[in-house]
């Protein structure tokens, strides 16, 4: 598993700041925290709770560190 720090991924639904590890063989991605920007900065998502914010991002994710 590789650490990946994304600092800012621009999507359509928002602009994001991911932290995980990926594991490019096996195609598994683990995201451990979540910040969306907000109008007054960062906020931490609960990716427990978030878990289709997770799923939506997957596919930017893994386009974003290949």
């Amino acid at each position: 598993m590789k650490k990946f720090n994304i600092s800012r991924i621009n999507t359509g639904f928002g602009i994001f700041n991911v932290i995980g590890t990926y594991n490019k063989n096996c195609k598994e991605l683990k995201v451990s925290q979540l910040y969306q920007m907000g109008t007054d900065g960062w906020f931490e998502l609960d990716i427990n709770r978030a878990p289709s914010v997770v799923e939506k991002l997957e596919p930017l994710i893994i386009n974003h560190i290949n």
